[in-house]
């Protein structure tokens, strides 16, 4: 009773006040009650630029950063609670990432944009200290100026490898074709002076040697024009003319070559069809078909041309009755593969002058069409732009490009050659 009656008269509040104190104590140290660590965190997260989307072992969302909103073209269906099968019910790919309950990342293309994205998404399980799943952490990151940029290097290295095996090709083709003929009437000229062969007979072979010349001209002409647009880009000089002369211009040249297999000119369709487009390209265009029509055509064959005016465009066409082309050579030259074949009466050529065509025709603002049959012949339509274009395209506030050309030089003159048009002034 003694000690009861001493303990009485001693105020116990100050040790309940400090015992309280030493539990809160613990608690703080224990629990980190008062961490910065949570508010970091969030902090963190709200300033990565990547969408950060934090669910649970249900698939319903725990948390998410602003910058996931982006990724979505509903935004507000995106809420704390929300379960993610519904929002992503379209992107069966991804669901099927976050249930694997590993670690992985793909590549996803989303189409639902007015402009094509590509998205990495990063799948972080997280685990708790039995091993069991808790949850997951998304992570997505727009890559589409990544991959778009991969894509163009790989396009663009695929060219340069092209233009590589195609210059080593028409190295080739110069050492031969254009050396042999050439090497050939120096020696013939060297044996008519030495006396060895007659004039008479010389003047026998000249047929023959002014074919060649031929031949030698119009690849001399298109390796000329292929390495100009090669190395420096090409000058496009847009103006209206009618084509239908160019036509009998060309017939004219081709004839000298065509007599000797007695080939067939027959031309026909309008008379006056003006386009507008550059007359030194489709001239080349022409003389090329023209030249291949008369290569792959037999003894008394027939090259017919024609012109027809549709509503926007002129119809060239060049068809002939010769030994066509295979589906192989066919599809080739629809995807612009060079490929060399043997003429009728075994004319060499170079595959060059059908890439110049598609090149051409396409910078004039025109398409190609290509139909053959083995054995029955070939027939090669483009279309140009008509000469009412034209007043269009001066009212243009801009230059006008032809299609895939990213700064060619243009130009564009009347019928009269007064310039009307240049994009550098």
């Amino acid at each position: 009773m003694d000690i009861i009656r001493v303990y009485s008269e001693i105020d116990l509040t100050p040790y309940a006040f400090l015992f309280t104190y030493l539990i809160l104590a613990f608690a703080i140290i224990r629990f980190n009650l008062f961490s910065i660590k949570p508010i970091a965190k969030e902090r963190i997260i709200e300033t990565i630029t990547r969408g950060v989307l934090v669910i649970d072992s249900s698939l319903n969302i725990v948390d998410f950063n602003p910058a996931l909103k982006a990724f979505y073209k509903n935004p507000e269906s995106i809420k704390t609670g929300e379960n993610l099968k519904l929002i992503l019910k379209d992107y069966q790919v991804i669901l099927d990432l976050i249930q694997s309950n590993e670690a992985k990342t793909i590549e996803v293309q989303d189409d639902t944009f007015d402009e094509r994205k590509v998205i990495r998404i990063e799948c972080i399980p997280i685990l708790e200290r039995k091993s069991s799943l808790s949850g997951s952490v998304l992570l997505f990151e727009d890559i589409s100026e990544e991959v778009l940029t991969k894509e163009k290097l790989h396009t663009q290295a695929k060219e340069l490898r092209q233009l590589n095996d195609l210059k080593d090709k028409y190295f080739s083709i110069i050492s031969h074709d254009l050396k042999g003929p050439i090497f050939g009437v120096k020696e013939l000229i060297h044996l008519t002076q030495s006396g060895i062969i007659s004039q008479e007979e010389f003047m026998a072979m000249m047929p023959e040697i002014s074919k060649n010349m031929e031949n030698v001209a119009i690849l001399l002409e298109n390796l000329l024009a292929w390495t100009s647009s090669q190395i420096r880009g090409e000058f496009l000089q847009l103006s209206d003319f009618n084509v239908y002369p160019v036509l009998v211009q060309q017939k004219n040249l081709l004839e000298r070559i065509a007599q000797e297999k007695e080939i067939e000119f027959i031309l026909e369709g309008e008379s006056e069809a003006w386009v507008l487009a550059d007359k030194n390209m489709i001239d080349l265009v022409i003389r090329n078909l023209l030249n291949n029509a008369v290569k792959f055509s037999g003894l008394h064959g027939i090259i017919k041309m024609s012109t027809k005016i549709t509503e926007q465009h002129v119809s060239i066409s060049i068809e002939d009755n010769g030994s066509g082309i295979s589906e192989e050579n066919l599809t080739k030259l629809r995807n612009g593969i060079s490929f060399t074949t043997k003429g009728q009466h075994n004319e060499s050529g170079t595959g060059l002058g059908l890439i110049l065509v598609n090149e051409y025709i396409s910078k004039n603002h025109g398409s190609l069409d290509v139909q053959s049959e083995l054995g029955k012949g070939t027939t090669f339509a483009f279309n140009s732009l008509l000469e009412q274009n034209l007043p269009n395209l001066i009212r243009l506030k801009t230059p006008w490009y032809p299609p895939h050309q990213h700064n060619p030089k243009v130009q564009v003159v009347g019928r009269n050659q007064k310039k009307l048009h240049h994009p550098n002034k």
